[in-house]
């Protein structure tokens, strides 16, 4: 997400919910700017039944775009260093 553009210099806050610790960013621009962001991100495209569009990149990390929210959330692989708690997540709010 940092190589791409799409977190850094971002308002971050580091928040829990039930599944795990949350990284959130906030970034304007509303549905344009995530779709914009979605399509930079490289990776295996797919789209589920309920519009939900995700990306796998080549280190299992998973990108996904879900059709009723306004995030982009990132999923680390399973023991990925980045992400020592288990899962932690980043998730971008476009507002």
């Amino acid at each position: 997400m940092k190589k791409a553009g799409i977190i850094s210099g971002k308002t971050k806050d580091t928040s829990k919910n039930k599944n795990g610790r949350v990284r959130n960013y906030e970034k304007e621009g509303g549905e344009k700017q995530r779709q914009k962001d979605f399509d930079k991100v490289e990776g295996e495209y797919s789209v589920a039944k309920d519009g939900t569009e995700k990306k796998v990149l080549p280190d299992g990390t998973t990108v996904v775009k879900r059709p009723d929210e306004d995030t982009i959330e990132v999923q680390a692989p399973i023991g990925d260093p980045r992400y020592p708690f288990k899962g932690t997540k980043v998730e971008v709010r476009y507002p």
